[in-house]
């Protein structure tokens, strides 16, 4: 979903799982050519039923804004 989660960027096709009693599948889909135009956080969501059942952040950013976004190669307690 977009960083407002207003707008679908990709989406895969409803697939019906059903599980004999006690059994477990895993459905893994793959998305490629998936263009993010502009940076942000974005949401990917992991959907069930209609349910949303996990959603977590995937940060996008460009090469120009990529610098600010390592960590410091030292930490120290100094305030300079």
């Amino acid at each position: 979903m977009s960083p407002d989660k207003s707008d679908l960027i990709v989406t895969s096709h409803p697939t019906q799982i059903d599980p004999a009693g006690g059994g477990f599948t895993d459905n893994v889909s793959f998305f490629v050519n998936v263009v993010f135009s502009n940076p942000g956080t974005y949401w990917v969501q992991t959907i069930a039923n209609t349910v949303v059942l996990e959603e977590f952040p995937l940060i996008i950013t460009d090469s120009e804004n990529l610098d600010s976004m390592r960590p410091a190669e030292e930490i120290t307690e100094t305030i300079n």
